[in-house]
């Protein structure tokens, strides 16, 4: 409902401009993401029966998720006006394509039923694994155009709007090491490891600056982007794996957090088409 109001609201404003030059906008170009995002959260508890110690309480505390953005790709498209000499605004939708490395550590924790500590450790480590991550974006832009008199056009702009996210969840396998040297207990457990996936809105601005040299009908750009999200969403995560003793797989559950946003730049050519 937002995007559409957003959208409705840019066309609005363009349709009623008497002197508007309309364009269309269309490029890409490559991406390189700046920021990286983490966040650490303790797991469910699971309850095994017998063990060495009799029924022991186990969970997975400072759980660790590091996701390091990669270099990728977008396309864009916009619709907009020129008012007068100077002034441009337009409605934008942005896609942009990248990885995201997956990896982190976690705690092991043995405790007796009565919540009295028996062993931990914390020195497992994620595998690390990627996943792809696609973000969605309408903005509404306004720039300005420093020298229209000559064929060369240098400009400035900025833009707000609305982005959306999806990375999907990993899953790999991995192996559980409990070792704590103040006891004698020493065990490897496999474990399956499932990451969680980004999805949401949030809110998004962007500053581009670029230079254009007009071709009468067609308008080539060279284009730089940064651009900037507030914060997404991480889903529950999880760990399957079961007991050497109890033989059975049990699932610890990580429960899912707000994550910082995502910032990039990218280095753009976009060809604009006169209408």
């Amino acid at each position: 409902m937002i995007r559409f109001k957003i959208v409705a609201l840019t066309l609005a404003l363009i349709s009623t401009n008497t002197y508007a030059q309309y364009y269309v906008n269309v490029g890409g170009g490559a991406v390189f993401p700046c920021k990286s995002s983490s966040y650490t959260a303790n797991s469910s508890s699971v309850i095994y029966s017998p063990t060495s110690i009799g029924t022991s309480v186990f969970s997975l505390p400072d759980v660790n998720w590091r996701n390091q953005y990669k270099n990728g790709w977008n396309i864009n498209a916009a619709l907009g006006s020129k008012f007068g000499m100077h002034w441009n605004s337009e409605v934008e939708f942005l896609y942009q394509r990248f990885d995201r490395k997956i990896s982190g550590s976690y705690g092991w924790v043995e405790r007796f039923t009565n919540g009295t500590l028996y062993a931990q450790d914390y020195t497992n480590l994620i595998v690390p694994i990627s996943t792809h991550t696609n973000l969605y974006s309408t903005l509404i832009n306004g720039s300005y155009d420093f020298n229209p008199w000559n064929k060369l056009l240098p400009m400035l702009g900025f833009g707000v709007g609305i982005a959306w996210i999806n990375s999907p969840s990993t899953t790999v396998d991995a192996i559980l090491t409990a070792d704590d040297p103040s006891t004698p207990l020493f065990e490897t457990a496999p474990i399956q490891q499932r990451s969680p996936s980004l999805t949401g809105a949030a809110f998004a601005c962007q500053l581009k600056a670029g230079i254009g040299y007009d071709w009468s009908k067609i308008t080539t750009i060279l284009q730089y982007r940064l651009f900037a999200t507030t914060k997404f969403k991480a889903s529950q995560s999880s760990f399957i794996t079961n007991s050497a003793e109890a033989g059975a797989a049990s699932t610890f559950y990580v429960p899912g957090k707000s994550i910082s946003g995502i910032i990039t730049n990218a280095l753009e050519i976009v060809f604009q088409f006169k209408v």
